[in-house]
């Protein structure tokens, strides 16, 4: 997954540059390129580019496949499949009858 944190211009500028095969040279330091091989700038800039695509299908692929498996993942409580749904309402009327009737005793 490193490669999503690598520029896309720095890839593409070392493929170009790795394709050049005359550069120009003055006072020692190397300057522009004047001839490029047009076959390996080719199966560079199109190879590098599918082996990226692939990388990217295979993890989202993994990804997909492996999100089913997540359980609870924000830690919010789930009920019980088995749990009736009856039991709920009488638990819930048990708490407003009870909220209730410590405000009546309030007043």
């Amino acid at each position: 997954m490193i490669e999503a944190f690598i520029p896309a211009p720095l890839i593409f500028g070392a493929l170009t540059d790795a394709a050049c095969d005359v550069w120009e040279k003055t006072c020692g330091k190397t300057g522009q390129c004047w001839l490029y091989n047009i076959d390996r700038f080719r199966h560079l800039l199109h190879g590098t580019t599918f082996m990226l695509l692939i990388i990217s299908t295979m993890s989202s692929t993994a990804i997909l496949l492996f999100t089913n498996r997540l359980k609870n993942f924000y830690g919010d409580q789930q009920n019980d499949d088995n749990k009736d749904v009856n039991t709920n309402k009488v638990e819930m009327n048990i708490i407003v009858n009870k909220f209730v009737g410590e405000e009546n005793n309030k007043i």
